[in-house]
């Protein structure tokens, strides 16, 4: 499933941005500081119920997610994206 994505011409230390763990994989809601129009991203790691998901706050600009789930065969596991849900790897 292809993920929803919208541009935004916001950089990304601009945005407000919430992270929702759902049972369907994990969304990103982003909108510029005024809050008057969100945009949704995801799913990420479709099809895991995530429990936990937020960005990492020792960076600046909170670019590092860190999303735990659980799906399948491969039981609990944390995925880490250093580039705000682009790409994701095994933590």
């Amino acid at each position: 499933m292809a993920s929803h994505r919208t541009k935004t011409k916001a950089k990304r230390e601009e945005l407000r941005t919430l992270l929702i763990g759902t049972a369907k994989g994990g969304f990103a809601l982003e909108a510029p500081r005024a809050r008057r129009a969100w945009t949704l991203r995801g799913p990420f790691q479709f099809g895991a119920r995530t429990h936990d998901f937020r960005a990492d706050p020792r960076e600046s600009g909170f670019g590092t997610w860190l999303m735990c789930s659980a799906g399948g065969h491969l039981g609990p596991t944390i995925y880490r994206s250093r580039d705000a849900g682009r790409s994701w790897k095994e933590a």
